[in-house]
Protein backbone atom coordinates (compact mmCIF):
# COMPACT_ATOMS: atom_id res chain seq x y z
CA UNK A 1 0.00 0.00 0.00
CA UNK A 2 2.60 2.40 0.62
CA UNK A 3 4.54 1.91 -2.68
CA UNK A 4 1.02 2.85 -3.93
CA UNK A 5 1.48 5.89 -2.28
CA UNK A 6 4.55 6.58 -3.87
CA UNK A 7 3.45 5.07 -7.76
CA UNK A 8 0.39 7.33 -7.31
CA UNK A 9 1.80 10.71 -6.01
CA UNK A 10 4.90 10.58 -8.32
CA UNK A 11 3.52 12.01 -11.39
CA UNK A 12 2.16 14.85 -9.42
CA UNK A 13 5.18 16.32 -7.22
CA UNK A 14 6.84 18.26 -9.58
CA UNK A 15 3.77 20.52 -10.24
CA UNK A 16 3.16 20.31 -6.21
CA UNK A 17 6.66 20.96 -5.04
CA UNK A 18 6.23 24.54 -7.35
CA UNK A 19 2.63 25.00 -5.43
CA UNK A 20 4.16 24.85 -2.23
CA UNK A 21 8.03 24.80 -1.92
CA UNK A 22 7.58 24.17 1.99
CA UNK A 23 6.27 20.32 1.53
CA UNK A 24 9.63 19.02 -0.19
CA UNK A 25 8.25 17.06 -2.63
CA UNK A 26 11.21 17.30 -4.92
CA UNK A 27 14.00 15.60 -2.33
CA UNK A 28 14.84 12.50 -2.72
CA UNK A 29 14.09 11.79 0.95
CA UNK A 30 10.42 13.03 0.71
CA UNK A 31 8.60 11.07 2.88
CA UNK A 32 5.00 9.80 3.76
CA UNK A 33 3.79 12.71 5.25
CA UNK A 34 4.77 15.47 2.47
CA UNK A 35 3.36 11.98 -0.15
CA UNK A 36 0.12 11.52 2.07
CA UNK A 37 -0.90 14.98 1.84
CA UNK A 38 -0.63 15.65 -1.43
CA UNK A 39 -2.83 12.19 -2.19
CA UNK A 40 -5.17 14.17 0.34
CA UNK A 41 -5.13 16.78 -2.18
CA UNK A 42 -5.62 15.31 -5.16
CA UNK A 43 -8.51 12.74 -3.50
CA UNK A 44 -6.42 9.53 -4.86
CA UNK A 45 -8.60 6.77 -3.46
CA UNK A 46 -5.19 5.40 -1.77
CA UNK A 47 -5.87 7.67 0.94
CA UNK A 48 -9.20 5.73 1.69
CA UNK A 49 -7.44 2.11 1.58
CA UNK A 50 -4.34 3.79 3.66
CA UNK A 51 -6.95 5.26 6.65
CA UNK A 52 -8.89 1.64 6.52
CA UNK A 53 -5.55 -0.14 6.81
CA UNK A 54 -4.43 2.02 9.74
CA UNK A 55 -7.50 1.12 10.98
CA UNK A 56 -7.44 -2.41 11.24
CA UNK A 57 -3.95 -1.99 12.42
CA UNK A 58 -4.75 0.12 15.41
CA UNK A 59 -7.73 -2.49 16.05
CA UNK A 60 -5.39 -5.31 16.38
CA UNK A 61 -2.56 -3.36 18.25
CA UNK A 62 -5.43 -2.52 20.96
CA UNK A 63 -6.99 -5.72 21.30
CA UNK A 64 -3.08 -7.46 21.75
CA UNK A 65 -1.95 -4.60 24.26
CA UNK A 66 -5.38 -5.73 26.19
CA UNK A 67 -4.53 -9.69 25.53
CA UNK A 68 -1.30 -8.88 27.05
CA UNK A 69 -2.21 -7.30 30.08
CA UNK A 70 0.09 -4.25 29.07
CA UNK A 71 -2.41 -0.85 29.44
Amino acid sequence: LLKQFVYDTFPHREKAYYDDPDRHLNAWDAGFWQQYLLAQDLKLSVVDDYKDAFEMLRAKAERRVREWGLL
